[in-house]
């Protein structure tokens, strides 16, 4: 499988996709339809971020639901283990902006690691790596 046809899915991607007030809403659909043929991963830190999100923005109900549902679908969930973890605090540690996110930079691994160049989220920290609508 090439590099164009795999794509990772951020906490804000998905959020924007099933939270219908989202700012990003509109556009979250609009990639979810180019994305259709893609094969679609997400880490388990982000699936955790998820559940999270929606528990405290949308209730504990939605969240279930929303989780079980993409727990269902076709998303591949990449877990983080050992290597991808402490390749993770490596890039972590390099990092100098305040608030960086370890799960965006957990996300920049994976990338890498497992040969995907577009990554499905609305954050600039993924420079040139965004799959934009």
């Amino acid at each position: 499988m090439s590099l164009t046809n795999k794509i990772l899915i951020d906490a804000d991607g998905v959020i924007a996709i099933l939270k219908k007030d989202d700012s990003n809403h509109e556009k979250s659909l609009k990639i979810d339809l180019k994305i259709r043929d893609y094969k679609k991963y997400i880490t388990n830190l982000v699936f955790a971020e998820v559940a999270n999100v929606l528990s405290i923005k949308e209730g504990q109900n939605f969240a279930k639901q929303s989780i079980k549902d993409l727990y269902s679908s076709e998303v591949e969930i990449i877990f983080i283990d050992e290597y991808l973890f402490q390749k993770t605090v490596e890039v972590f540690a390099k990092q100098s902006k305040k608030g960086t996110s370890f799960v965006d930079c957990a996300n920049l691994v994976v990338m890498q690691e497992h040969g995907i160049a577009k990554i499905f989220s609305f954050d600039s920290f993924y420079k040139g790596k965004r799959f934009t609508a």
